[in-house]
């Protein structure tokens, strides 16, 4: 039972990450990361998922189970927020220094590289939550 429930996590985990990593880096919305159909973010699915009676009963998950795989989700959101916020402004930074008559090359690079690190530290962040969720 331990083994599915880590490997549910670790899909939904994957799933989110690879989500946002196929996302276009420009456009309206490029940083709402994985919504449904209601406009609620994967997070927000999987804590009311550990919310549900019946999932919780057809997985036999524990509270310590439930509360551990909560501050999990948490704390990855959190983290995440505050990496896409990073993201947002130097996309905005990035936007500022191309629109100047002659832009420096060296300085577009330096903050396409540094997005570019921004968004494989969120990779990073989904992919730790998997392996603390399988532990």
């Amino acid at each position: 039972m331990k083994k599915w429930i880590a490997m549910a996590a670790a899909l939904v985990f994957a799933a989110a990450g690879f989500v946002f990593a196929a996302q276009r880096a420009w456009g309206p919305g490029w940083t709402h990361g994985f919504r449904g159909p209601e406009g609620h973010s994967m997070s927000q699915r999987i804590l009311a998922l550990l919310d549900n009676d019946q999932f919780r009963s057809e997985v036999n998950l524990t509270d310590d189970q439930i509360s551990r795989l909560r501050q999990i989700v948490t704390n990855t959101e959190k983290s995440n927020i505050q990496t896409r916020a990073q993201m947002r402004v130097d996309g905005i930074d990035l936007r500022q220094l191309l629109q100047s008559e002659k832009p420096d090359k060296d300085a577009v690079m330096k903050k396409v590289q540094q997005i570019s690190e921004l968004r494989g530290q969120m990779m990073k962040n989904n992919i730790q939550a998997v392996l603390e969720a399988k532990t």
